[in-house]
């Protein structure tokens, strides 16, 4: 039996109107209602005139509502753990998710493939001829491993990479060569051109393939 219940007990056992009540404890009828119905509770003097005017001692006039309000405690401390430990794995996997992330972010990702066997007729007012042409882009310094193989039976082959700027960064040329290399590259977008040139007016069959990967 909580304290509401207690109070309209001890009222109607000792024959009192809610407005008897009020009177003798000094507050309106609304205010014993509510009371009674849980809205409020009476204030320490009011309790210990209870406790005096029907016998009962505070202690026993509360237990209930201190046994609820315990319960209620646990409850709270039981759910203050679970919203924490919610908390703490949802800080860890957002520290998880942001590291992966800015792993993504941070890596290389390059794998460029260029590769081609052409027969055609030239003209040497082509020359130099791009034949290829293609685009990467690095996040962070880095160290890419290049991997050439060209020839031509006229003229010569040019591999050409460079900046942003203009700047070359890397060059071969020749008419048979294969190339293997680290290139040490800042974080920058690079251009690669591959072209034929200082060949005569005739047909000009060539091979190139040309990796770059980290």
């Amino acid at each position: 039996m909580n304290l509401g219940e207690s109070i309209k007990e001890l009222r109607t056992k000792h024959n009192m109107t809610q407005e008897e009540c009020a009177v003798k404890y000094n507050v309106t009828r609304q205010t014993v209602s509510n009371w009674e119905n849980g809205k409020s509770i009476p204030d320490l003097e009011i309790l210990l005139k209870f406790s005096d005017d029907f016998s009962i001692t505070v202690d026993s006039l509360l237990r209930e509502d201190i046994e609820a309000v315990k319960k209620n405690d646990k409850e709270r401390h039981i759910w203050k753990k679970v919203v924490l430990a919610l908390v703490a794995v949802l800080i860890i996997f957002s520290c998880i998710f942001f590291y992966q992330r800015k792993q993504f972010l941070d890596s290389i990702k390059v794998d460029l493939k260029m590769e081609d066997s052409i027969s055609k007729k030239m003209s040497s007012a082509d020359s130099p001829l791009i034949l290829r042409e293609g685009y990467f882009k690095i996040s962070k310094n880095a160290v890419l491993k290049l991997d050439s193989n060209c020839s031509t039976d006229d003229g010569n082959i040019e591999i050409l990479i460079k900046d942003s700027s203009g700047k070359e960064v890397y060059q071969r040329e020749g008419d048979d060569f294969k190339d293997k290399q680290e290139l040490r590259l800042s974080a920058d977008s690079y251009n690669i051109q591959i072209m034929v040139k200082d060949f005569d007016s005739g047909l000009v069959s060539l091979d190139y393939n040309l990796k770059i990967k980290n």
